[in-house]
């Protein structure tokens, strides 16, 4: 009996590990890097869910997301992993985490048709991996129309098709994805998965790309974002690359598609200009993801251009960034250096006389500068105590734009200013397109109220303090984010001379109590 017993035990116990064998057989890991994906993760995971091949798991890999994607994510079932590189390596790292003979890459900007998975699993019967048909979802523009039809075409072309479904050991046989990619990583894991001799088969399944650009806005920020890391891919793999990069390359993938011939013009069109994009973006070496400093979302406001900050908010704007604002605006790359020093020369040339009372001292990179420089020099914050007739200089450098009640600061500056004393001001400008090439830089909106000015604007209030205009213009020649995402300076110091003032976007004026000419 106790024999029986025992038997029937083991006989048990091997029907429970042949189960669990059985079951990771056929297992499907399913694995997606994201990052403030909170607009199309739950769509993503839907279809995701909706399979009707069965035996899956979800494991996301979340780049440290500031909206809902993580908690949209963990509600609908998925695995979530934190993470703080890039794709690449987020994939490899969830490819660690993943239990399945089987690995499926996914973005989180994706959806899948029904049969995807049930279609690959029944493809990859005797090869290695399986090519799924991606394809953009037209919108209703003529730009995200031309992108669909060249991805479709394009879909044709060996050098952009890439194995997303492998398996697993497979996949660590290959050695992952490199790391140090974010722009064709996928391409590069399919070459060297190919030159180790591993076998491919089409699918018929297809997944839609939902985050394709919906105008040329969408085009340029998304090329000047790959752009960097594009010259990373391209020096691993030179010759694909530049094979890649010729426009009427198309030409022949169309002939293999059912794309219509209306549309290869088009195409090919697109090709030229991504590619001028793509070169834009190398020109000006962006740097990828600049992390800025953490915002609680739910008390930031993006202000109107015309909002009027308070003065307790631009002290504590001061007190949060603290010793970090010239980092966070300057130090971090050298065109934002190369800016600082723009905007401090002209401060110099400006100032007339010996003494200078400093309004908005921040972090003393001005007040260091012009000590340096020889100047007597009185620094204060926002403040009431202000002595009477007795500076040569008052100056608010980029502090301008910051003061609840710049008309006040004006007289006030008018009444310490000896009898031909100068005010010197410079200030973020209000120009048309800034939220939106501010958005096309992938930069968050700033902490700080603020309110932007014309140069028209800032010489009416000159005007009406009693001062003089004796020069009013741009500080900058381009928009100041640039400056501040150019990682190499070099070309921006050779052409910068050369470059008219139109599109500067830091402006500064100059007014005496009268003609000191």
């Amino acid at each position: 009996m106790i024999q029986e017993d025992q038997g029937s035990a083991r006989s048990a116990a091997g029907e429970e590990l042949q189960t669990s064998d059985s079951y990771s057989a056929r297992l499907v890991s399913i694995i997606i890097p994201s990052r403030n994906s909170g607009r199309t993760i739950a769509d993503c995971l839907g279809s995701i869910i909706m399979q009707s091949y069965k035996p899956i798991e979800i494991i996301m890999v979340d780049a440290n997301s500031t909206d809902s994607t993580r908690e949209i994510a963990q509600r609908m079932g998925a695995l979530v992993i934190s993470h703080d590189g890039e794709r690449s390596a987020a994939k490899n790292l969830g490819a660690k985490f993943a239990k399945g003979k089987y690995l499926f890459f996914v973005d989180a900007d994706h959806r899948l048709g029904p049969e995807v998975i049930a279609s690959c699993v029944r493809a990859i019967r005797g090869v290695d991996g399986v090519l799924v048909n991606d394809q953009d979802i037209s919108k209703d523009s003529r730009v995200s129309r031309v992108v669909a039809s060249r991805r479709k075409i394009l879909s044709y072309d060996p050098l952009n098709i890439a194995v997303r479904f492998v398996r697993r050991d497979v996949f660590h046989s290959v050695g992952g994805f490199d790391p140090d990619l974010y722009a064709g990583e996928d391409l590069d894991f399919h070459k060297r998965f190919l030159q180790l001799g591993f076998k491919t088969v089409d699918s018929r399944a297809t997944e839609w790309h939902l985050g394709s650009p919906f105008n040329l806005k969408g085009l340029l920020n998304r090329s000047l974002y790959y752009s960097s890391n594009n010259m990373k891919y391209a020096s691993k793999n030179p010759l694909t690359a530049f094979r890649r990069l010729n426009p009427l390359r198309v030409v022949a993938a169309w002939k293999r598609s059912d794309a219509p011939a209306s549309d290869l013009l088009p195409v090919v069109l697109l090709g030229f200009l991504t590619n001028t994009f793509l070169m834009i973006g190398v020109l000006l070496k962006l740097s990828p993801r600049q992390d800025a400093p953490r915002v609680d979302l739910r008390q930031s406001t993006v202000m109107r251009n015309k909002a009027t900050p308070s003065k307790k908010n631009v002290i504590d704007n001061y007190n949060r960034e603290g010793k970090n604002y010239d980092n966070i605006r300057y130090g971090r790359t050298k065109g934002g250096r190369f800016f600082s020093e723009i905007e401090l020369r002209k401060t110099l040339e400006m100032i007339k006389g010996d003494t200078v009372l400093h309004v908005g001292t921040a972090t003393g990179r001005v007040s260091a500068y012009l000590v340096s420089s020889g100047f007597d020099y009185v620094g204060l914050e926002i403040s009431d105590a202000m002595a009477p007739a007795v500076f040569d200089n008052v100056v608010s450098v980029r502090s301008f734009h910051f003061l609840p009640h710049p008309e006040v600061f004006l007289d006030e500056a008018n009444r310490v200013l000896k009898r031909t004393g100068r005010v010197t001001v410079s200030f973020e400008k209000d120009i048309r397109g800034r939220e939106t090439f501010r958005k096309l830089m992938s930069l968050p909106p700033s902490k700080a109220e603020r309110t932007y000015y014309t140069n028209p604007e800032v010489a009416g209030m000159l005007r009406n303090a009693r001062f003089e205009t004796l020069s009013l213009g741009n500080v900058t020649k381009l928009p100041l984010l640039l400056y501040w995402r150019t990682q190499n300076d070099r070309i921006l110091r050779k052409v910068h001379p050369r470059l008219p003032a139109l599109f500067g976007t830091v402006g500064f004026a100059v007014g005496s109590k009268r003609d000191s000419a």
